[in-house]
């Protein structure tokens, strides 16, 4: 999400921008100090509040003059249904093990952060986390974890332990689902198939 090669970009340009214009009219009060205060609030109000925007078309229409991306809003509380391959029927090719959790997403346009609990038994959050939109348009939500176990017996378990994973998921054209997989390390050596689906925005 760290998209700030091309706020630098724009930062470049506008304040060319801004110097040229004073090269051409006087301009009272145009320092270097001033411009970059200027820049520094654009990009709060944008980092916090105008990039989710949609409505009017008012962060489709600020990316295109800034060369920013105009990413979905993920904000929010989610449900999870996960399919694990803990358990696994080879002679039917199924999931036999499955379960539900929580999903907490935060997001503003230079940070996103995921975390959650699936059922009672364990804990993750996102150690990296990114969007990128596929040539077809639609946003991928990738991100790594690191999941930490509350039950005790999960713990102490051979393979139940603290562990890292990673996750591939593709968001709903309705920005409502998040569905795809997700792979854990050689400790867990698990994979398996998840689904997020929206609740409410944070």
């Amino acid at each position: 999400m760290k998209d700030y090669r091309r706020f630098i970009s724009f930062i470049v340009l506008f304040t060319g921008g801004f110097y040229w214009l004073n090269s051409r009219v006087q301009i009272p009060y145009l320092s270097a100090s001033l411009i970059a205060a200027f820049l520094f609030l654009i990009f709060i109000i944008w980092d916090q509040y105008l990039w989710k925007k949609k409505r009017f078309y008012i962060s489709f229409l600020c990316s295109l003059a800034t060369g920013l991306y105009d990413y979905p809003d993920l904000s929010g509380c989610w449900k999870a249904k996960y399919f694990s391959s803990y358990k696994y029927d080879e002679k039917n090719d199924r999931y036999t093990t499955e379960g539900e959790g929580t999903v907490t997403i935060s997001q503003c346009y230079s940070m996103l952060n995921i975390e959650g609990m699936f059922a009672s038994s364990s804990k993750f959050e996102s150690v990296v986390a990114n969007l990128k939109q596929k040539e077809n348009g639609r946003w991928m939500l990738v991100y790594a974890y690191r999941s930490t176990p509350t039950d005790t017996a999960l713990a102490s378990a051979r393979n139940g332990g603290m562990h890292m994973g990673f996750c591939y998921l593709e968001l709903s054209d309705n920005h409502k689902k998040l569905e795809g997989f997700y792979s854990n390390d050689e400790q867990r050596k698990t994979r398996g198939k998840i689904t997020l689906e929206k609740q409410h925005t944070k």
